[in-house]
């Protein structure tokens, strides 16, 4: 699950995390909201998978918005 700290007002958050091959296995909009490791409530394999996150404060100019992008190990 996402952790936003110090930020200064309300935060926009997307979320996408891709399997492999690079088909979408969960996207979010909150970041209160984390990947749990399924794909359509089944149990993805273990394996590397690839995230794409956009954080924006809606106080900011919209240019200021932080991507971060890498890589996790879903192991069971």
């Amino acid at each position: 699950m996402p952790r936003i700290v110090n930020a200064s007002s309300k935060v926009l958050f997307n979320m996408v995390i891709s399997d492999p091959e690079g088909n979408i296995v969960c996207e979010t909009y909150g970041h209160e909201t984390g990947w749990d490791g399924t794909f359509r409530g089944m149990p993805c394999p273990v394996g590397i998978y690839h995230y794409a996150a956009t954080i924006l404060e809606t106080d900011k100019d919209p240019s200021q918005q932080f991507r971060a992008s890498g890589s996790i190990k879903l192991e069971r």
